[in-house]
């Protein structure tokens, strides 16, 4: 079940989500096509890059970032498909420290006709 109450609609929201994330969690439905399979593949993708290269980019780099990631999401919505986000504090014990906070960002593109998503504000009678 898709439990995110808000899909990241623009680079913002998306930048919220994963910013300073120190581990992510990427699912997604099945892609239908080779093309779909491609858009979903290369978005992940491009986010773990924006990740790993988060604390060297520049201003403008994020703005470059942004933009695609906008357009991606945009894509995939052509597509038919809703990318939804959100971020998890989850505790990291173990090892010699104390427990620890770990920011997980945790993103799922669900096709659009995906059972499990829930419509917030929408009665039983619509769904």
């Amino acid at each position: 079940m898709v439990k995110m109450l808000a899909g990241p609609h623009n680079a913002k929201d998306l930048l919220r989500i994963i910013d300073n994330a120190l581990g992510y969690n990427f699912e997604h439905d099945e892609p239908q096509n080779g093309i779909e399979a491609d858009l979903i593949s290369g978005f992940f993708q491009s986010i773990q890059d924006f990740a790993d290269l988060f604390s060297d980019l520049g201003s403008g780099e994020w703005v470059r970032y942004g933009y695609e990631f906008t357009k991606t999401i945009n894509e995939l919505a052509e597509h038919d498909y809703l990318v939804f986000g959100a971020r998890e504090i989850r505790i990291l014990e173990g090892g010699k420290g104390t427990p620890s906070n770990w920011p997980i960002a945790i993103i799922h593109i669900s096709h659009k006709d995906n059972k499990d998503i829930e419509k917030v504000g929408e009665s039983d009678s619509e769904k």
